[in-house]
């Protein structure tokens, strides 16, 4: 495939900037109601049960829908799909607003197909701009939007709800969606959408070629999952003051985007393969650290290894999923490929909390260890 960059071989130029732009302020008004939906479902008298439904109601519209967009984005261009998905987040947060269990859940299943959407023409819009020989690095600069918004828009989310209730923070959602909008279609961003000629085997929903990349974010997102969604269940079991969390998850942000400047840059010069498995490696060290980890901090410089770890595979399995798609498959590979993360997270949460419940805090990280010793081989006998 032919790639279109601002200038040869640049990555920051216009179109990638007010694309990156869009995406911060589509992704921040995601993060900023994460905090606020389970608040609002617990106000209306909703149990852990009914809150865990919100999580699978948002998953399953969100795996459900990718592949369809992802031929919306062949057909029809990246701009479009990002732009619908904008205007979903928009509505959703209006939605949210109506103080009805009902709306809510509807909400989520509304919420679920917008962010497959944003992500979904995102990540091939980012196909079609960068470089072919610096996916990897433009990919990790693209990754620190969402997690700047991840880092910040859950904290200010809160704030406003203290401030002024949730009719505030929803409305601020709605103007932060359609602000995403507005950069997106009223800049001189092209559309860089190649016009190949479909054949029938460009047809299907899905992309064979990004099986292997999405089976690999999936792993990933799993073990993601354990530092971040689980990690007050281990702070509690441990012993530690809850309070504590609020000095990891800004650390582990930090790591987060720090790494997604430096690390992906590993991938362009190394090649996939290599820094895949240097990534994993590192995940399995984060994994060990947890097993072990007799107090906080311990747990804690886990986390951060962890995030480490996410900086470089997040990144690279994007730009491995862009190098394998064929040129007229773009949007089909990265709708397959991005699967992986609402697998992982989704399913592999469930998992990580019966064996929590079950067998203990320590089973889970030696299930995902054994599983990331597992692609470490199955990575090595690709090289």
């Amino acid at each position: 495939m032919k790639s279109r960059p601002d200038a040869a071989g640049r990555i920051l130029g216009g179109p990638f900037v007010t694309l990156w732009v869009s995406i911060f302020l589509g992704t921040s008004q995601y993060h900023l109601l994460v905090p606020l939906v389970p608040l609002l479902l617990v106000d209306l008298g909703a149990d852990a049960a009914l809150i865990g439904l919100a999580a699978l109601v948002f998953s399953l519209p969100s795996i459900l829908f990718r592949p369809i967009l992802g031929r919306a984005v062949d057909r029809r261009g990246p701009r479009l799909v990002v732009g619908a998905g904008e205007v979903i987040l928009a509505v959703t947060a209006l939605v949210f607003a109506i103080p009805a269990l009902l709306a809510i859940l509807v909400g989520r299943a509304i919420q679920g197909v917008g962010w497959a959407a944003l992500n979904t023409g995102g990540y091939a819009f980012l196909g079609r701009l960068a470089p072919a020989d610096r996916r990897a690095e433009a990919s990790g600069y693209y990754s620190v939007a969402p997690a700047i918004a991840q880092l910040v828009m859950p904290g200010l989310g809160i704030g406003l709800y203290t401030l002024a209730g949730y009719p505030l923070a929803m409305l601020v959602g709605t103007i932060t969606a359609l602000l995403a909008l507005t950069v997106m279609w009223h800049t001189r961003v092209p559309d860089p959408v190649d016009r190949v000629e479909s054949t029938r085997s460009d047809r299907g929903l899905t992309e064979r070629s990004a099986v292997l990349p999405m089976i690999l974010e999936s792993v990933h997102a799993a073990t993601q999952s354990i530092f971040t969604f689980f990690m007050p269940v281990l702070v509690l079991a441990s012993g530690v003051p809850v309070q504590a969390l609020a000095l990891y998850y800004p650390a582990y942000g930090v790591v987060a985007v720090t790494g997604r400047l430096f690390a992906p840059r590993l991938a362009d010069r190394l090649g996939r393969d290599t820094t895949l498995i240097i990534g994993i490696a590192l995940g399995l060290v984060a994994l060990i650290l947890g097993v072990l980890a007799p107090h906080f901090v311990v747990l804690a410089v886990a986390g951060c290894l962890a995030a480490g770890a996410g900086a470089i595979l997040g990144p690279t399995l994007l730009a491995l999923t862009i190098d394998r798609a064929p040129p007229s498959r773009i949007g089909a590979a990265v709708a397959t490929y991005s699967m992986g993360y609402q697998i992982g997270a989704g399913f592999g949460g469930a998992v990580w909390g019966v064996m929590f419940a079950t067998l203990g805090t320590a089973s889970p990280f030696l299930a995902a260890a054994a599983v990331h010793v597992a692609v470490i081989g199955i990575l090595w006998l690709r090289r």
